[in-house]
């Protein structure tokens, strides 16, 4: 009795140790990949994301700043971003500078401060809006501003020309400035009418908040005379440059006087920021409003674990997430490459550090990064580790041998221990390594041998057997001992 428990609980225990070596041949030690730190994110796509100074010196990724770049429809770009500055278009020159404050709320983290005295002069180039007798057509000014205080008069924008008429100069302004906390736009003989008679156009704004970040436009449509006001893309005010400030056929367009054009002066006597500064040759329907692209994406190329139903067992990141700020991870992973490529990839959602557990050899990530407008903040990715386990490929068949009978060609070897192995393949050829007969390879399924016929006679053969684990892919091992024969 004893012995027939000592013998039953023997068994149990080789049992389970064959269940747990067999378990641990299947894969490999576990191995780790790094997207981002190690690597310098050279092999992601990304859009709507920038790179930016990172921990341990590393580049990390976050939301694109929103700064605005020329293209074709760009008189001037003013970033105001540090003391080192100029027009992004080329257009204008500085005459002089004003201090600069870094600010995580400003496009490119930093903006022009005013202490409520200088202004920041610049002056136009022949090729700029401003230049003497330049006939405008459609057109957006815009700039962001936070004032500190609300100064009443200060100015935020400041222009003036001479337009000489029938012997007599006409002085032109465009002037910007704060009355009864609001943002008033005087518009001084800059719209000339068909037959030459003056005209002043206002147009005021809504109430301002000391110490909040709005942004203005001012914009003019050329072909019905619509000039209007917008704070944060909300129209504010509006008005037709015709006579009767109503829509007409005849209305005021805007010209620069032909005889002077003097600098533009930007924040007399005003105290915030003034971050954006953009005039563009065009009506801007949807400008930037918030430093931070609102969404961002980063995808990863097809990473390859090398051997099929390799063990994806998790996805961890290294990442600050800001409140209400978020990232959104997803994971593809397949034995096929082709599943990885086109429009229809089989994205999953992910938390990083869960245990996935999921089985391929391919794999591809992407993350999407949502920034926060409403406090000017955005979320930095540093890094993505993928840890996973290679399958391991099965050993090569050993002893093998081949013999002649009759005109049949017999291939034999030892069959495998191994309980994950579910077949062989014969392999054979005129050369040595290289088995390319016409119907090589032949699968042998379970039996450990083949009988090759047909073959030509007085020709020299060479013939190697493998074994494979799984049939969707195939996991094969490599080639075993070489035999050859002349049938």
């Amino acid at each position: 009795m004893y012995m027939a428990m000592l013998k039953k609980q023997s068994l149990h225990l080789i049992t389970v140790i064959i269940i747990l070596f067999t378990t641990l041949g299947l894969y490999s030690q576990e191995s780790v990949i790094s997207i981002g730190e190690n690597d310098l994110w050279n092999n992601v796509q990304i859009t709507n994301l920038s790179l930016v100074e990172g921990k341990r010196g590393f580049l990390d990724l976050t939301n694109s700043d929103s700064e605005y770049k020329p293209d074709k429809f760009s008189d001037i770009i003013l970033h105001l971003n540090k003391p080192e500055q100029y027009d992004s278009t080329g257009n204008y020159t500085f005459l002089n500078q004003v201090s600069y404050l870094n600010s995580y709320e400003s496009m490119g983290g930093g903006s022009a401060y005013f202490d409520g005295s200088d202004p920041l002069i610049f002056e136009a180039g022949r090729n700029a809006l401003f230049s003497p007798s330049t006939l405008w057509g459609d057109f957006s000014l815009e700039f962001r501003l936070l004032p500190a205080t609300l100064k009443e008069g200060s100015t935020i924008i400041l222009w003036k020309g001479l337009q000489k008429k029938e012997n007599h100069l006409v002085a032109q302004e465009i002037r910007c400035t704060v009355s009864n906390r609001q943002l008033v736009w005087d518009f001084e003989n800059f719209f000339m009418n068909p037959d030459n008679t003056l005209r002043r156009i206002s147009l005021t704004g809504d109430k301002l908040i000391p110490g909040i970040w709005s942004h203005h436009m001012i914009s003019f449509d050329s072909e019905t005379g619509l000039l209007e006001y917008k704070i944060n893309n909300v129209p504010a005010d509006n008005t037709y440059t015709s006579k009767n400030e109503r829509e007409s056929l005849e209305f005021n367009v805007p010209l620069i006087g032909n005889q002077q054009s003097f600098p533009i002066e930007l924040g007399e006597n005003f105290s915030g920021l003034i971050d954006e500064f953009r005039i563009s040759k065009k009506i801007i329907d949807s400008p930037v409003l918030h430093r931070f692209s609102t969404t961002g994406y980063l995808e990863s190329e097809i990473i390859d674990f090398h051997t099929p139903n390799s063990l994806l067992k998790s996805i961890d990141t290294e990442s600050s997430i800001p409140g209400n700020t978020s990232i959104r991870h997803q994971y593809a992973i397949s034995n096929e490459k082709f599943e990885l490529l086109g429009p229809n990839i089989l994205w999953v959602d992910f938390e990083p550090s869960e245990s996935l557990s999921k089985y391929g050899r391919f794999i591809k990530i992407r993350s999407q990064l949502f920034s926060e407008t409403a406090t000017e903040v955005a979320p930095v990715l540093s890094n993505i580790i993928i840890k996973y386990k290679e399958a391991n490929a099965p050993s090569p068949p050993l002893n093998i041998s081949v013999q002649k009978i009759e005109n049949n060609v017999i291939i034999s070897w030892d069959k495998s221990i191994d309980p994950e192995i579910i077949g062989y393949l014969v392999y054979y050829g005129e050369e040595p390594g290289k088995y390319f007969s016409i119907d090589s390879p032949i699968d042998s399924g379970l039996e450990n041998s083949v009988i090759l016929n047909g073959l030509s006679m007085n020709t020299h053969y060479y013939i190697a057997v493998t074994s494979y684990k799984s049939l969707q892919p195939r996991l094969e091992s490599l080639f075993s001992r070489e035999v050859s024969i002349i049938p």
